[in-house]
């Protein structure tokens, strides 16, 4: 049978829209080059800033002073009042205390005597002098939080014998304790502004 010129062209036009078909299904199925590199490579995320460390003051409790290499103020309501500074103690000072003096006692079985070197610069204004023994009130913190005031033994250089101050001027001496031998280690010495109306100060050492 011979096929007319109509129907052969009605064939013709299927298959060329059969082709333009497969044609358009493949062409959206392939991305293009920039399409696929465009994916491929995400934009890095800008970095996060790490917050600046926070550093507590020299002197305070998190941040103790170092007796023999740091000299910290202590003030009184904002206002500078001593330059303080510290030397490292004797914590083996029972000859030395007991040598001194006849009235001093030993210290107690299972304590020791510890001398403390204290350097105070008065800075104040103040009209009247001021008096280093009686301003400076300082405390032996142990590890586990137990305090001890001074000693009432008489030592070489004592600092409860020094002399009023001006401005400008300093007193040194040592500062007696009696300290259980449980708690020499790893305490602190604290320091505060004692003087009546002050609304002083406290500073903080490590107990070297």
């Amino acid at each position: 049978m011979r096929t007319t010129p109509t129907a052969a062209a009605a064939v013709l036009c299927v298959a060329m829209l059969l082709g333009a078909c497969g044609t358009s299904e493949r062409d959206a199925a392939e991305p293009t080059p920039a399409a696929a590199t465009a994916s491929a490579s995400p934009t890095p995320a800008e970095p996060t800033a790490e917050p600046e460390p926070v550093v507590a003051p020299l002197g305070s409790p998190d941040n103790p002073a170092t007796p023999g290499v740091d000299t910290v103020p202590l003030g009184a309501q904002g206002a500078p009042v001593y330059q303080v500074a510290l030397s490292p103690a004797d914590f083996a000072a029972g000859d030395v205390v007991t040598g001194y003096f006849e009235g001093n006692e030993p210290a107690p079985a299972g304590s020791s005597y510890v001398l403390l070197p204290v350097s105070a610069t008065y800075v104040g204004t103040g009209a009247e002098p001021a008096h280093a023994w009686l301003d400076l009130g300082i405390t032996f913190v142990a590890a586990d939080g137990r305090t001890f005031e001074p000693s009432m033994a008489l030592v070489p250089g004592d600092l409860s014998v020094t002399p009023e101050l001006a401005t400008g001027e300093s007193a040194q001496g040592s500062v007696p304790f009696v300290v259980p031998d449980d708690a020499l280690t790893g305490g602190t010495w604290r320091v505060e502004n004692q003087y009546v109306g002050s609304g002083g100060e406290t500073v903080h050492f490590t107990a070297v």
